[in-house]
């Protein structure tokens, strides 16, 4: 993995990969019967300007990656990437199929309350690790750490909106596939309450 990769511009580069992780959201919310959307304060408003341009530059500068000479590493971040893209399709499949009069608690949402955001960042990711790109890794972690604002308000909206029911969600749910369900437990006690 390098902090400067090969760059030019070229059938094959990174975009090929990038593009589809940006469109497969786009389009479910393009036929989301769900249109509803949390009110972002001004804090969240700019961090979701952010994370657009963030999303812009990476798309730019996906057009000029080029894969780079080492198969294992595309491989791994490959796979990588297929399960990000997997983790937002049964995500934005099951979020399409639960009625509307509710909160998304079923299928992968039972395991993770957050799952479309977490396949976008396994992509992002799987993407810098198959083009060696130190550069892209980095934005995929900034990109995370600046969702995590989006998706607190998501949050407070869905209990807003579902009370009591989605905050026994959140204390059996976990925020993250992986993250110690006490950790979370205690967090939505004390965050939520």
């Amino acid at each position: 993995m390098t902090s400067i990769p090969d760059l030019g511009l070229g059938l094959w580069n990174a975009w090929i990969l990038f593009v589809s992780t940006l469109l497969l959201p786009f389009l479910f919310s393009l036929i989301s019967k769900r249109l509803n959307r949390p009110p972002f304060d001004e804090q969240e408003r700019k961090v979701h300007t952010v994370l657009q341009i963030i999303s812009i530059i990476s798309l730019i500068y996906s057009f000029f990656l080029a894969f780079g000479s080492d198969a294992s590493w595309f491989m791994i971040g490959f796979i990588i990437y297929l399960f990000g893209m997997i983790l937002i399709s049964v995500s934005g499949l099951t979020f399409e199929i639960t009625t509307t009069d509710g909160p998304v608690t079923d299928g992968i949402y039972r395991f993770s309350r957050n799952p479309q955001y977490l396949g976008s960042f396994l992509s992002f990711m799987g993407i810098g690790i198959a083009y060696s790109s130190l550069i892209f890794v980095i934005l995929a972690i900034v990109f995370l750490d600046m969702q995590q604002i989006l998706v607190d308000a998501e949050e407070r909206w869905c209990l807003q909106e579902y009370g009591d029911f989605y905050r026994q969600y959140m204390i059996r749910t976990p925020k993250w596939i992986g993250i110690p369900q006490p950790l979370q437990r205690k967090k939505v006690a004390t965050q939520y309450s």
